[in-house]
């Protein structure tokens, strides 16, 4: 896979054409990434092309905590794991709050689930379909630790339904 970050307006031999058709024929996936304080001063259309044609995926950086964001979600997709949600908020401090659910099918044979929020050290809490808290040393999960940036578990066999994410 190739991360390419740039504003997207090209200036520079060679064409992204030539380029990409390449990286197409050998199957190499072309993850952008549009970096500026707003769309507005990245060419996304160009970027997005890039990437639509060689199976990566474009996203748009305005600032380091996303860009953080961005590389922790390609490495994901580089290893087969494909987003299914992603929740952003806010906590104040000794708060648990809760970000979000998702839905697991009952073929689901492994989901992962990440925290990365930069400048504090929050924990990751999982509420399994039948409302127990996901214990991280039970026999089917891996799991980086509470120190680990971010901060992921792995989860095998997992219970079909809607699990909850808290932080």
């Amino acid at each position: 896979a190739i991360i390419f970050m740039s504003n997207g307006w090209h200036n520079t031999a060679p064409a992204p054409q030539s380029y990409v058709s390449q990286c197409k024929d050998l199957g190499i996936p072309i993850y952008t990434v549009g970096l500026g304080s707003s769309s507005y001063y990245v060419n996304e259309a160009l970027l997005k092309w890039m990437s639509e044609q060689t199976g990566g995926t474009y996203l748009f950086a305005p600032s380091l905590d996303e860009l953080q964001n961005i590389f922790i979600r390609f490495e994901l997709e580089s290893a087969g794991w494909s987003p299914v949600e992603e929740f952003t908020g806010t906590v104040g401090e000794g708060q648990t709050v809760t970000a979000g659910t998702f839905t697991v099918n009952q073929e689901t044979t492994f989901i992962r689930a990440s925290l990365n929020w930069p400048g504090s050290n929050l924990d990751l809490i999982l509420l399994q379909p039948d409302g127990s808290q996901l214990d991280f040393e039970a026999a089917n999960v891996i799991y980086s630790g509470p120190d680990s940036k971010p901060e992921w578990v792995i989860i095998s066999e997992p219970q079909a339904g809607a699990w909850t994410v808290q932080v």
